[in-house]
């Protein structure tokens, strides 16, 4: 826990911000899109492709805890804006390397749901519907999970950048997404984005983020724990000291018998990079070259412990194993599993 330590508050770096055919489907296919398919939506299969996707969920288990991980849609980030000490045309030419698009960083965000038999523990809010357009979904997505929003007990916010935290409250009432649970934070990440005048010490580009941090937190201080690194959330899931990202960012350890589950928050910014590039530094790390630093300590902590490791940013469902390459890391998805 040592190689966790926490670290003095800084602000912002500039963040710049199979086709089908025409032809009906077979009936037992057709029987079963119908069952999520909207009543506006036309039966035929290419229609029903362009108008939605499947739900976004998946699920295992870790011990005797039950694993939800529940999409809350997706971001879209120009790579101008992402890297900050690489040049554009080396970030592009990884990007081309690995076939990725080279204007435009299409990021993923998955939500993690811890049950433990006693406990629902929902690890991050998502977005809400103030952020971008093709977020938001993690309500919706949560209950065609076979879960309510009442059922969810306790939340832990990672840190509270929009994608994580302004799904907490909804946005027009201002009344709670789950209204059942205690929220946990980070005490440093708490007074950052709390204190007087904040707007007036970050950069222009992300000022107006703040006002709304600000009104997602303050009316939940009353049913919100501070907590600090190393503290418990539950029996067998505590907090990791993971600053870097944000003053007060912190990663969740979950174990149960001989299994252990790190939910990493945004350590891992991007799904090749984070893991073969781990001391690139990204425009939205408060402190990149401590982000970094944290980076590589958790990613070597994931290795040693064998730890299932779930990345917010990840292309869905974002688990997996992490492995050393030489002086870097390899990504190892978990195998989806029908059953």
């Amino acid at each position: 826990m040592k190689r966790f330590q926490n670290i003095a508050r800084r602000t912002f770096l500039k963040a710049s911000v199979v086709t089908a055919s025409t032809a009906s489907l077979s009936a037992l296919t057709s029987f079963a899109l119908a069952q999520k398919t909207p009543k506006s939506v036309s039966k035929n299969a290419s229609d029903i492709i362009q108008t939605f996707q499947a739900p976004g969920f998946f699920r295992f288990s870790l011990g005797e805890f039950k694993i939800t991980i529940i999409s809350d849609g997706s971001l879209g980030i120009p790579v101008s804006s992402f890297i900050s000490n690489v040049p554009e045309a080396q970030v592009k030419s990884f990007l081309k390397s690995i076939r990725s698009d080279i204007d435009m960083h299409y990021s993923h965000t998955n939500t993690c749901l811890i049950d433990t038999g006693k406990e629902r523990i929902l690890i991050d809010a998502g977005s809400g519907t103030q952020f971008q357009p093709s977020a938001g979904r993690l309500l919706k997505n949560l209950k065609i999970s076979g879960y309510e929003a009442d059922d969810i007990d306790k939340i832990v916010l990672t840190h509270a950048h929009p994608d994580h935290a302004w799904g907490l409250l909804d946005q027009k009432t201002s009344k709670p997404n789950f209204p059942k649970a205690q929220y946990y934070i980070n005490a440093v990440e708490w007074d950052y984005w709390t204190q007087d005048n904040l707007e007036t010490e970050v950069p222009k580009p992300i000022r107006a983020m703040v006002p709304v941090t600000r009104n997602t937190l303050i009316p939940i201080a009353a049913k919100t724990k501070r907590i600090n690194p190393g503290d418990e959330i539950a029996p067998g899931i505590i907090a990791l000291d993971t600053a870097g990202h944000t003053p007060g960012h912190i990663s969740v350890l979950a174990s149960s018998g001989k299994d252990s589950l790190i939910v990493s928050g945004d350590v891992v910014l991007h799904g090749y990079a984070s893991f073969e590039k781990p001391q690139w530094h990204y425009r939205f790390d408060m402190d990149p070259e401590k982000a970094a630093e944290v980076r590589t300590a958790l990613l070597d902590k994931s290795v040693a412990d064998n730890a299932v490791f779930v990345g917010f940013h990840m292309p869905f469902p974002g688990v997996g194993h992490v492995i050393k390459s030489g002086k870097a890391y390899r990504w190892l998805p978990m195998l989806w599993k029908w059953n």
